[in-house]
């Protein structure tokens, strides 16, 4: 997956006042055309409501824009496991685009929102930090 075109593989790593948390999430992006789609998602759910979940997705939002994407997607797919995440993508802004008997579809408009980075965190990228 990694080497296709198009494809990045990003990880999050964590820590706070408490110590290192580690390596807590994941997300997998695709670019198509004009659109950004979220592959994967993952956190764990050791941090799960802390708005380390805000400060991924807003940096996912950002690059994409930043890459000339104009739209951010996603889907969500229940399950058992994942019931807290349901309202996720409209929490953050998405619009439901489709739904149907296996989940549904989320969209983004990257040329006319964005979704900040809550003031308390600190986002440290491979091409530095920012707040």
């Amino acid at each position: 997956m990694a080497k296709r075109s198009g494809c990045q593989i990003l990880s999050i790593k964590l820590s706070d006042r408490f110590g290192d948390h580690g390596l807590v999430g994941v997300a997998i992006i695709q670019d198509e055309s004009e659109t950004c789609e979220i592959d994967t998602f993952l956190l764990s759910c050791r941090v799960i409501g802390r708005s380390v979940e805000t400060a991924l997705l807003s940096h996912l939002a950002e690059t994409a824009a930043s890459r000339g994407r104009q739209r951010l997607t996603g889907r969500f797919i229940p399950t058992r496991k994942n019931a807290p995440a349901r309202d996720f993508y409209a929490q953050h802004g998405f619009q439901l685009l489709e739904e149907n008997g296996d989940g549904s579809i989320w969209t983004f408009d990257l040329q006319r929102n964005t979704i900040a980075i809550p003031e308390w965190i600190r986002l440290k990228t491979g091409k530095g930090e920012r707040a």
